[in-house]
Order: C-alpha cells, then structure tokens, then sequence
C-alpha cells in the first residue's frame, strides 16, 4: 500500500512538474508574440494615416487580443482594463516576467512605449518667467506622482479624456482662461499626453508648464 501510495506521489508531481514546464513554455511563447506586437516592421503603413493616441491604443488592443491565449496572461490586461494603472509599462513587464520566470526582455516594447505624440518646445521660451503680479485667468491643472489630475481644486479629477474636458469647461470663463500646468517629475506620461489631447479638443492652442 505504502509502495503504490509513493508511486501515486511520484506520478503526481511528476505529471505537475510537466504541466508547470509546459506553462511557462507556453508564456515564453505569448511573450515573444507580445513583444512582436510593438515591432515596427508589423506597423508599415499605420502610422501614414496620423492616428490619434486612443487609435493607436485600440490598435494595440486588438492585436494583442490576437495572440493572448491563456488565462495568466489574459489576467494581466483584465486587471490594466479594470483598474486604472499609473504605470502600465513597469507592470507589464513585471507581470509578463513573472510568468515566464525570467525578466521579459523585448527591445520593441522598450522603443515603442507609450507611442505619443511628441510636444516640441523652442528652448528659448522654456524659461519665460511670467510676472505673478499680473491678473490673469488661469485654470491651474495639477498631476501627482501617481498620476492624479487636480483641476482648481484639492479634489481629484477622473483622469479619462472626457472627464478632464467636461472640468475644465465647468471653470469659470474657461474659454478665456490660460492654462497652467504643474507636472511632478515623475508622474505617468500618458497622464499629460491625455491633457495636452483634451485641451487641443476644446481649442486651446497654448498652454504653460510650470517649473520653478
């Protein structure tokens, strides 16, 4: 009895044994498919059309649905869709490298996280000093490190497009306001990316970055 029990056991981890294995064979798969995602050799011709960020991220959505095959890795974007990630790049990552038991390496990612649209700024007028004795109106626009948008006020705004253009017209004499910006330094980029695209809907065509 206690020879067969000890057998049993043996098959048992044996057969767990493999079954782990073939998992994390099968990440490894996933994640070099993932990584492939972001390589822009598969991104010929997208781009002409000058995307918009939420375009190119529904692009990248769906090709990812394409190549997600278990449930670990599903569980990964389930969690980015339900719960708002201040750093999408690092959690990714970190997930994907666990699953694989290894760091996930993957150059594309690096390069092609977050795709943006670039602000160029002339370096000459960075560091204009506006006098804060002048009277102007201004919508003061915070964001933390985590990633919270603060709009005239200590109470935070939801961080989605929409909800940052229905605040900022809810300022008073929005249309004529100037915008003013204060940025922690490490705060998520796709935060500010989010802003600069909402405030462009409402037809602001400046606005001024903070720094002291």
């Amino acid at each position: 009895m206690i020879k067969n029990l000890s057998l049993l056991l043996g098959i048992i981890i044996l057969f767990a044994s493999s079954a782990c294995a073939s998992d994390v064979e099968k990440h490894k798969q996933e994640a070099k498919d993932l990584c492939e995602v972001y390589n822009p050799d598969n991104w010929a011709g997208f781009f002409d059309k000058n995307p918009s960020v939420s375009e190119i991220y529904r692009e990248i959505g769906s090709r990812i649905k394409k190549i997600v095959t278990t449930d670990q890795f599903r569980a990964i974007y389930q969690e980015i869709h339900d719960e708002y990630k201040p750093d999408v790049y690092n959690f990714t990552k970190t997930r994907v490298g666990k699953l694989i038991g290894e760091e996930w390496k993957c150059e594309y990612y690096d390069n092609f996280y977050f795709p943006r649209k670039e602000i160029i700024l002339n370096i000459d007028e960075v560091d204009k000093v506006i006098n804060p004795l002048l009277k102007r109106i201004e919508i003061i626009i915070s964001v933390d490190k985590d990633g919270a948008v603060y709009i005239n006020s200590d109470k935070p705004t939801p961080s989605d497009k929409q909800s940052l253009k229905d605040s900022i017209l809810s300022q008073p004499n929005a249309k004529k306001a100037n915008i003013v910006i204060y940025s922690d330094a490490i705060a998520p980029n796709q935060v500010f990316v989010t802003i600069v695209t909402a405030l462009k809907e409402l037809g602001f065509e400046t606005v001024s970055i903070a720094t002291q």
